[in-house]
């Protein structure tokens, strides 16, 4: 991972970090894509692809809104499983939030 300014984006198949300076990294690659009901990726923010987890998301419709499902698999790939799907058991409500944010307007 870059900076805290860093921007994260799509680029073709790819979630790429880019830092204000330009420097990029690679955060997955998506492996599967759906649209509009699920897209599914490779996940290794700040790690090398070979560690790589899997993550599929489906948007499902539920009344006047969306139902989002986030499946996060493939811990074994950390040195310690269980924290890292701790950390992120609580940081993928915040990442979803931001998205709900943006596609909503807020």
């Amino acid at each position: 991972m870059l900076r805290r300014e860093a921007t994260i984006a799509f680029d073709g198949e790819r979630f790429v970090e880019t830092a204000p300076d330009g420097r990029t990294a690679v955060w997955g690659t998506v492996t599967e894509s759906r649209e509009p009901s699920r897209v599914a990726f490779t996940w290794h923010p700040g790690r090398d692809a070979g560690a790589a987890t899997h993550v599929e998301v489906t948007f499902a419709p539920a009344g006047e809104g969306t139902l989002v499902t986030l499946v996060h698999t493939g811990w074994e790939a950390y040195a310690d499983p269980e924290a890292a799907r701790s950390d992120y058991g609580r940081g993928w409500p915040k990442v979803l939030g931001r998205f709900t944010a943006v596609v909503s307007g807020v």
